[in-house]
């Protein structure tokens, strides 16, 4: 009775750190997408954790709605994790709740393994804050199996019946209302901010046209773009940056269903202090080399293909696989890789960083409208909206 009063104290105990981690975490995240420029919170730029605040790698996309945080999850989560131990409490003998322990662990488990892997893939590291959660669900894990007091495979072959019983149904329960409860108290502030911005962006959009020019030569960028449209947009993006990715996508896009409306060009802007002296601290690597593949993609006629792959790789990306890429494409890898570390390449690198912080870069994307300055990415409508503003104000047809 004692080893089990024990255990099922360090169960709550467990339970309760990854409750406070969790709802850090969702905080934090809130906290990002409210004031993307913040230094507050526990995840900013150099912590990390950075993956946590990114809604492409830690939240459940939700149609029409903000994503519902994975850390949201954790919560909900957790608190089941507790409301099994006050259920143990009241029924220590009950197979059903001690299986269900073991198997919300074993769900921790899987969860800690996936995400993890995610963020070495990612990032290239474990987020701090995370792996305290994987150390917290490995914990917990232990301790649920030692408490379990039926043979340990049996929980294989009736796992259906403990979900269907009265604690499973309590287990669920309380899972779906934490994440229903949590969700409604998380997002309200998102969608004010939100309605807000897009009033915000939309006035901005409808009034581009009226706004100075940046002061800086575009010919290189016009004979890049291979396109002799009269309004010039210019993107400054990171190859890491995955709204750098959801920006070009769009333009392109646009470009695709009317050649005429506008040329293209891409600067490339690293934020990664290895090539770039404008970045302070290392807060995308390998972002350098995936924009001297790009580049060397380009000088081959590889086009946006190529460019599409290395976005979708993202920061995951490595020498093999941007060369292998190439080959696939068509492309001698060996000349790639010499492309990669050739003096051209280097200098043309350089050239597209200066011309960023000229502009005045400190984050990614941000584009050009015939010279007019946009921070961050658009919606195709806003984008049309930019480029009609653009066209009344300089006579373009």
């Amino acid at each position: 009775m004692r080893t089990r009063l024990v255990l099922l104290t360090l169960a709550a105990l467990l339970s309760l750190a990854g409750l406070t981690d969790s709802l850090f975490l969702t905080w934090d995240h809130q906290l990002h997408l409210l004031d993307p420029g913040t230094q507050e919170g526990i995840c900013v730029a150099g912590s990390g954790c950075e993956i946590s605040r990114n809604p492409r790698y830690s939240e459940v996309p939700l149609p029409g709605l903000p994503g519902l945080p994975l850390s949201l999850l954790g919560i909900a989560f957790y608190v089941a994790a507790l409301a099994l131990c006050l259920r143990r409490l009241r029924e220590p003998d009950e197979e059903e709740a001690q299986a269900l322990h073991l198997l919300l662990a074993f769900l921790g488990i899987f969860m800690s393994v996936t995400l993890g892997t995610l963020s070495l893939n990612v990032q290239g590291t474990l987020c701090p804050f995370c792996a305290i959660l994987y150390g917290v669900n490995l914990l917990f894990l232990i301790v649920t199996w030692i408490s379990y007091e039926q043979p340990k495979l049996r929980i294989m072959g009736h796992w259906p019946r403990y979900l269907t019983s009265l604690s499973g149904v309590w287990t669920v329960g309380t899972l779906l209302v934490g994440t229903t409860l949590g969700y409604g108290i998380y997002v309200p502030p998102l969608l004010e901010k939100e309605q807000r911005t897009q009033e915000a962006l939309f006035e901005e959009a409808k009034n581009l046209g009226a706004q100075a020019r940046v002061a800086v030569d575009f010919t290189s960028l016009r004979e890049r773009s291979k396109s002799e449209a009269p309004i010039l947009v210019v993107e400054i993006a990171d190859m890491g940056c995955p709204h750098c990715h959801e920006l070009y996508d769009t333009l392109h896009e646009l470009q695709e269903a009317d050649a005429s409306s506008f040329a293209l060009a891409l600067v490339h802007y690293p934020l990664d202090e290895t090539c770039n002296p404008h970045v302070e601290g290392p807060r995308r690597s390998k972002s350098c080399r995936m924009a001297r593949a790009a580049i060397c993609g380009e000088a081959s006629g590889l086009g946006w293909d190529y460019l599409h792959f290395i976005f979708d790789q993202g920061r995951s990306a490595t020498q093999d696989t941007l060369i292998s890429k190439a080959v696939h494409m068509g492309l001698d890898g060996k000349d790639f890789e010499r492309c990669m570390v050739s003096d051209v390449t280097r200098r043309r690198l350089e050239s597209d960083i200066a011309f960023g912080a000229s502009i005045g870069v400190r984050g990614t994307p941000m584009f050009l409208v015939a010279g007019r300055k946009v921070a961050g990415g658009r919606p195709a409508e806003m984008i049309q909206t930019m480029l009609q503003s653009v066209r009344q104000a300089d006579g373009a047809r």
